[in-house]
């Protein structure tokens, strides 16, 4: 892979441009460098908690500016696949928090939450709740066994890092559904290709000039890998050197941040 070719970089967000609330180091030179290398860049997160306006006031806090367009969370990913394979107006039952039911509010669905059964339900939407409760997963269980609700889910992530250490992720609540109900749900994030379909589609993105950036092997290098771009993982926690090392087929590059890659990125330009 020749990193002078590439003009669109997709790119994680936690782990890889913040831990949390605070910005990775060299976070401000590394988009510095995509400007004058006229890169374009999506950030792409299996994080439906938060509403991409979050995000965007969570970049410019940060001192990077956005568009509309450039933000892409498995909220936004569901919502607009929802949109195009039912009617306005829909009703569904989510399992998960603000980020991921005011965006589907916002694309004209009726929302519904909490620990009664509702009525007539078209789909069930699984995702992150820190909040969630074994009558949530009852009626949800309900609804997709009898109900015949599409069961949808916004990503994966078994896990996540928090300032405490590694915690259940959306895809541990996810794990009880699909055990509970015998049906595999239709996913939107990272591995699954939905995400980077819509962010190609989005940015006019072609893939043999397009890399992704991400932290875990098993949803940003894996989808990436799965749809032919190419990938870099920047080490974390989550996954390590020897893992990616060991990988079939590892990622096209490993380095150990963002700032390291402005590096190799200045370097290819010379």
């Amino acid at each position: 892979m020749n990193l002078e070719n590439i003009r669109t970089i997709l790119l994680d967000g936690d782990g890889v441009l913040y831990h949390a609330d605070e910005p990775v180091t060299g976070i401000g030179r590394f988009f510095d460098v995509l400007a004058d290398r006229k890169i374009q860049w999506g950030l792409l997160t299996n994080n439906g908690t938060r509403s991409a306006e979050d995000l965007r006031r969570k970049l410019s806090r940060f001192g990077v500016p956005t568009n509309d367009g450039m933000i892409f969370t498995s909220a936004t990913v569901t919502a607009a696949y929802l949109q195009e394979h039912f009617s306005p107006g829909a009703r569904i039952y989510v399992i998960g928090e603000a980020g991921i039911k005011n965006t589907l509010k916002e694309a004209n669905f009726e929302v519904f939450e909490g620990e009664t059964v509702p009525s007539h339900i078209d789909v069930v939407v699984s995702g992150m709740d820190r909040s969630v409760t074994y009558q949530k997963l009852r009626v949800a269980t309900l609804l997709i066994r009898y109900g015949e609700a599409a069961f949808v889910a916004t990503n994966p992530d078994t896990t996540f890092p928090s300032p405490d250490g590694i915690v259940p992720g959306a895809g541990s609540i996810l794990a009880a559904l699909t055990a509970a109900t015998d049906r595999e749900p239709l996913v939107m994030g990272k591995p699954a290709s939905t995400m980077y379909q819509v962010a190609m589609r989005t940015l006019n993105a072609d893939s043999t000039t397009t890399i992704m950036v991400g932290d875990r092997m098993d949803t940003d290098i894996v989808g990436a890998q799965r749809i032919g771009l190419h990938s870099l993982l920047v080490l974390s926690v989550i996954s390590t050197r020897e893992e990616a090392e060991e990988s079939l087929p590892p990622p096209d590059l490993i380095l150990d941040d963002i700032n390291s890659l402005a590096d190799v990125l200045e370097q290819s330009a010379n």
